[in-house]
Parts: structure tokens; C-alpha cells; sequence
């Protein structure tokens, strides 16, 4: 399974001046395909109408392509087993 990580910025404490207050920290994103896999191999019209009920969290597009930030897929995925439950 292909994994994209890019950058994203979060406050915390530094010790050096250049960075202060400021921590890098890797964010996983998972294309279509990768999306389809967590969720069971759902079909690809499938999440795009779960995407539309608001039953999936929204991808971001980044150089013509969607990615799906993984915390925020699994953060979703958790909300809904607790409605659910």
C-alpha cells in the first residue's frame, strides 16, 4: 500500500530560536485506491456517494489528484461506529 506523507505544522515547544513554537510533523494521505481498501473494497461511485451524505470526511486535492488525510478518515470511521453502536 502506497502511503503519501507530506508536512503539516503544529504548535509546540522549541528550544531553538529559529523554530520557536513550531514542530513539523508528518501527515499520512490516502488516495482513491488506498480509500477503497480501508473501507472493504468499496466501489469507487460507492464512497462518492458516501462522500455526498457526509458519511466520509471530504479529500483534499493536491496536483490534480484527491487525497484523503488518514487521521482524519480514521477519526470518521470512529464517529460512526459510535453512532452507530
Amino acid at each position: 500500500m502506497l502511503r503519501h506523507d507530506y508536512p503539516s505544522i503544529k504548535k509546540a515547544p522549541s528550544h531553538h530560536p529559529k523554530h520557536k513554537g513550531m514542530v513539523q510533523e508528518m501527515q499520512t494521505y490516502l488516495t482513491l485506491t488506498e480509500l477503497r481498501a480501508k473501507l472493504g473494497n468499496r466501489s469507487r461511485s460507492a464512497i462518492y456517494v458516501d462522500l455526498a451524505a457526509g458519511r466520509l470526511p471530504q479529500p483534499i486535492k493536491l496536483g490534480g489528484r484527491l487525497y484523503w488525510p488518514e487521521g482524519d478518515v480514521e477519526a470518521h470511521l470512529r464517529t460512526m461506529s459510535e453512532k452507530a453502536a
